[in-house]
């Protein structure tokens, strides 16, 4: 028994040894793990408070304030002042076109000739017809007046006066007629040769020599393009900002008894044309279906080049108003949310959101609530900025007015040397084109022939 007492006291011994050495380890292991997660939770907070003392870089500018021009821009499309299609007056075959597709004639310049033989045999029909009833005529009116003379002493009856009186009516309304068919023949005879109505730009030919024309058919066009009509749409939401602006006194315009809105015209290549157009026609209601402002201007081109040509596009902008005092940032400052228009301005180092009500103009913004003079606003990546981030400002050039004028005469110059080439390698009509087949095919055929070469 004791030998057995024994030996559980040494067992109970060693496994009262072993759960303390396993208590110890147990306690050493939680003490690292605190340890860890101790030194994790500083290393957190060192980054952070380092990645906050590095402030990001932004594109920034200061808000200004100055007097600016009211401009708008809008896209627009060119169009003749006059646009006229030339017309056969009288039917035929075509005998030639005398003029240059695409180029510049002037009124009364001859287009198209139609065979006039049977015109002109007409004419001398009518010519023939009317020396008649002349001839006619003058009879009668001697032979009323001998009859008038005897009339008094009765050596002629009352029924020969009569007679004789409307003998006389009748041969002079038969020359009367005569006289208006000769001068519709003539008339007809000079139609043979069609005539450009206006001055203008004339385009391509319906119609080839050899083809038989009929009575009012189209032979070709001419569109005016001194003046030209610039027709673009205002939204109605530029309109009553503008008229509520006009009544609140931001806005005042410059000419006071002129028309009080300018056209500059952009042109596809970003220049600026040089002749300023004037507003004709502003529409006196508003366009459901697009909600806007249908606006004509007109514009002069004296020396009817093709800087401005009919159907391009081209954009414009108008002048003539100016905003006192107005505060004026990029449009790439605003951030546009559901909340409405936001600008992120820097304030002691960090970013700090503004709702703002703004008007647009162009690539700039008109502040009329939220900002003030000199405070300076994000101007790019704001998707990256979020309230209270430490921002460093890196300034770019905010320059509200730029003008680009085009070079009018160098432009001018250039279009009418090109024109110029162009005329040189064309054709002016379809007698040259046959007179030069012609020539090239006597040519060939003397060459055919014996001795052509001698």
């Amino acid at each position: 028994m004791r030998g057995r007492r024994t030996k559980y006291k040494l067992r109970h011994n060693s496994v009262h040894k072993e759960d303390k050495l396993l208590h110890g380890h147990t306690y050493l292991s939680i003490l690292i793990i605190i340890i860890l997660c101790l030194a994790m939770i500083i290393g957190c907070k060192t980054k952070n408070k380092a990645n906050q003392n590095q402030s990001l870089p932004v594109s920034a500018v200061k808000v200004l304030k100055l007097n600016l021009p009211w401009q708008l821009e809008y896209p627009a499309l060119v169009s003749a002042s006059l646009e006229v299609e030339v017309r056969a007056q009288v039917g035929g075959i075509l005998q030639a076109r005398n003029f240059q597709e695409g180029s510049f004639i002037k009124q009364s310049t001859p287009l198209f000739q139609i065979d006039e033989t049977d015109y002109a045999l007409a004419v001398k029909s009518a010519e023939g017809q009317y020396k008649q009833a002349k001839s006619t005529y003058e009879n009668n009116l001697l032979t009323f007046n001998r009859v008038k003379q005897l009339m008094p002493s009765n050596a002629v009856s009352r029924q020969d006066y009569d007679n004789a009186y409307a003998n006389y009516l009748s041969a002079k309304a038969q020359m009367e007629i005569a006289a208006s068919d000769l001068e519709s023949a003539k008339v007809n005879l000079a139609y043979t040769s069609v005539h450009a109505p206006i001055s203008g730009i004339a385009g391509q030919s319906s119609q080839t020599a050899g083809n038989l024309i009929n009575v009012n058919q189209v032979l070709t066009t001419i569109q005016q393009i001194d003046p030209l009509y610039i027709n673009f749409s205002m939204p109605a939401e530029d309109f009553y900002s503008l008229s509520s602006a006009y009544e609140n006194g931001t806005l005042e315009f410059a000419a006071k008894d002129s028309a009080p809105l300018s056209v500059e015209i952009i042109l596809p290549s970003g220049e600026t044309y040089e002749n300023i157009g004037q507003i004709i026609y502003f529409a006196g209601s508003e366009d459901g279906n697009t909600s806007s402002i249908n606006i004509k201007a007109q514009v002069s081109n004296p020396l009817n080049q093709k800087v401005l040509m009919p159907k391009q596009f081209v954009r414009v902008k108008l002048h003539g108003a100016n905003y006192k005092n107005a505060i004026v940032i990029p449009s790439s400052a605003i951030l546009q949310t559901t909340k409405g228009n936001l600008v992120y301005t820097i304030e002691d180092g960090k970013a700090k959101a503004n709702f703002i009500e703004m008007q647009n103009q162009g690539n700039i913004a008109i502040v009329t609530k939220g900002l003030k003079e000199g405070q300076t606003v994000v101007s790019g990546g704001l998707i990256k900025i979020r309230e209270g981030l430490p921002l460093k400002p890196e300034y770019e050039t905010f320059d509200p007015i730029q003008k680009t004028v085009i070079n009018t005469e160098k432009q001018q110059n250039g279009t009418a040397a090109l024109d110029a080439l162009l005329q040189k390698y064309q054709p002016n009509s379809e007698q040259d084109i046959r007179t030069k087949a012609q020539k090239k095919t006597d040519a060939q055929n003397k060459k055919m022939m014996p001795g052509g070469n001698l």
